[in-house]
């Protein structure tokens, strides 16, 4: 669960310390949205471990069988 939030938005953040003018904004910039989806990629698996018992996941929400 955390490899995407490591490579995605730590690593570049460390390389942007060795850049300068533009390029560091981007990387930056880049780091805040990958930060953003990793964080709920997190959230949204912690949510699905904690389904209720005896539910499906049907058409985008969670069916009482």
């Amino acid at each position: 669960m955390s490899l995407p939030y490591i490579v995605l938005s730590v690593v570049p953040a460390i390389i942007s310390y060795y850049l300068t003018g533009n390029g560091k904004s981007i990387i930056l910039f880049v780091c805040w949205i990958n930060l953003v989806i990793a964080a709920s990629d997190i959230i949204n698996s912690f949510l699905i471990a904690l389904k209720p018992r005896h539910t499906i996941f049907y058409r985008g929400h969670y069916k009482v069988k």
